[in-house]
């Protein structure tokens, strides 16, 4: 299988580390080859520069390719996906961004028409745990779920207690914009940031929950009319989204 996979940071270098583990062919294109040349984890991997705002750049790269992964902030996905249509080539993103989704689920009678497969929203949150959950609600014959996700670093440090391994612009926008629930049966919108809890786990104590955006997806819609409430959100160590509402509060994310 030939695989590329679109930007070199953290996520990608980890998702072309995985497909090499696989057996997959890959080369990772991204803007700044020379930043990612040195990991010595990426041993069989093939880099080349690729401007991922360049139509001619991104086609040039995705031809010939069995799978692409986009691993670029989520503004490219749907340009992205839309190359990978014409290249006739299979398509998958870390996504989180509900209006840029709705329009890729657009492509759906071209990418059918072309043989190929989108696949939006298919990083950890969303992705991973949205197919855990639709699995436990056929499964159990749920009317409730309830998805707690965080990525968290083992040893925090102040004053946010967050390491950060996903793109910024990506998790700037899980907290300003509205999140996607259920809520006695309707589908509903509520602000990212709101309802805090606390929560914990056996030897793991300090924590907080609350609502931020993208983690649904598409379940609101898939159990609409199953579920009487669906939810999600985001876990980090206690007194973050205190600090995150003060810097939003200040305009640090307009």
């Amino acid at each position: 299988m030939k695989a590329l996979v679109l930007g070199g940071g953290k996520m990608g270098r980890a998702i072309a580390y995985d497909l090499v583990k696989s057996g997959a062919e890959v080369q990772i294109g991204d803007v700044n080859i020379e930043h990612i040349r040195s990991s010595h984890l990426l041993e069989g991997v093939e880099f080349m520069r690729v401007d991922a705002t360049n139509a001619h750049d991104v086609e040039q790269a995705m031809k010939k390719k069995d799978v692409v992964v986009s691993a670029l902030p989520y503004d490219f996905n749907y340009k992205m996906a839309k190359m990978a249509i014409k290249c006739n080539t299979n398509f998958c993103d870390l996504g989180g961004n509900m209006a840029i989704v709705k329009n890729e689920l657009s492509l759906h009678e071209a990418a059918k028409k072309a043989g190929v497969t989108i696949v939006p929203d298919c990083g950890l949150a969303p992705g991973m745990t949205n197919v855990i959950a639709s699995y436990l609600i056929k499964k159990a014959d749920a009317r409730e779920m309830h998805i707690r996700v965080g990525g968290l670093p083992q040893n925090p440090e102040p004053p946010l207690n967050y390491a950060l391994v996903f793109s910024v612009h990506g998790l700037v926008n899980e907290y300003i914009e509205k999140a996607k629930i259920i809520k006695d049966g309707k589908v509903a919108e509520v602000e990212s940031l709101t309802a805090l809890e606390d929560i914990s786990f056996p030897e793991f104590e300090g924590l907080e929950a609350f609502y931020t955006s993208g983690g649904t997806s598409t379940l609101p819609e898939t159990f609409y009319g199953t579920l009487d409430e669906l939810d999600y959100k985001t876990i980090r160590y206690k007194g973050h989204c205190e600090k995150i509402k003060f810097l939003r509060d200040m305009g640090f994310f307009d």
